[in-house]
C-alpha cells in the first residue's frame, strides 16, 4: 500500500500545518526542507518538487490558513477585542499564532512576496475584525471619532505578536477608554 499523494487535501492541510509550524518556531532566516519535512514525515524532493523555493511553501501555506475571526458585537471594545484576539490562539497547537506573525514580519523584511502576502492576506485576516470592533466603537462615541480604526487595529495586531492580549486590552487600551471618560 503506497502514502497518500501529496495532493490528497488532509496530506496537503498536515504539510501547511509542519511549513507553519517551522516558521513560527525557528523563523524566516532558519526555516528550511529538513525541518519540515522531518515534521511532516515526506522526503525532501517531494517538497521540492511541489514548492520549488521556502519562499512558495509558505506562501502556499499561508494561503491555506483561513481564521476563523468572530465579529462579537458586545457593545464593549475591550470585550469585543479580547474575543477577537482570544480566537487567534488555535487549539490545534500545530503551530503558534504569535510565531507566525513574527515569522512572517520577519519574511516581509527583505521578501516582496511575503511582504504582499502578509498585507494582502494576513492583515485583512486578523486586522479586520479588529477594524469593524473599534469603527462601531468610534459610533458608540466609546472613542473619538478621529481615530484612525485600520491604524488602530493594526497596532493591536502586531502588538499581539509580543504581548498577550490582557497586557494589551487591561494596559493599554481600558486605561485610554477610562481616561477619554474622566
Amino acid at each position: 500500500m503506497g502514502r497518500t499523494p501529496i495532493t490528497d487535501p488532509a496530506r496537503l492541510g498536515s504539510l501547511h500545518g509542519a511549513a507553519l509550524a517551522v516558521l513560527s518556531e525557528v523563523g524566516f532566516a532558519r526555516f528550511n526542507y529538513d525541518r519540515v519535512a522531518d515534521r511532516a514525515h515526506v522526503s525532501k524532493g517531494k517538497l521540492y518538487e511541489r514548492w520549488p523555493s521556502k519562499v512558495s511553501l509558505i506562501a502556499d501555506a499561508v494561503m491555506s490558513l483561513r481564521p476563523d475571526v468572530p465579529l462579537p458585537d458586545t457593545g464593549c471594545l475591550s470585550a469585543d477585542i479580547r474575543e477577537i484576539m482570544s480566537s487567534w490562539s488555535y487549539d490545534e497547537a500545530w503551530y503558534d499564532s504569535r510565531g507566525l506573525l513574527l515569522g512572517l514580519l520577519e519574511a516581509s523584511r527583505d521578501n516582496d512576496r511575503m511582504a504582499e502576502l502578509l498585507e494582502q492576506h494576513i492583515k485583512p485576516a486578523f486586522a479586520g475584525a479588529l477594524e469593524t470592533a473599534i469603527t462601531r466603537a468610534v459610533a458608540r462615541g466609546e472613542l473619538a471619532d478621529t481615530v484612525d480604526a485600520a491604524t488602530l487595529a493594526s497596532m493591536l495586531t502586531w502588538s499581539y505578536a509580543t504581548h498577550s492580549t490582557g497586557r494589551i486590552v487591561d494596559g493599554v487600551l481600558v486605561p485610554l477608554l477610562t481616561s477619554r471618560q474622566s
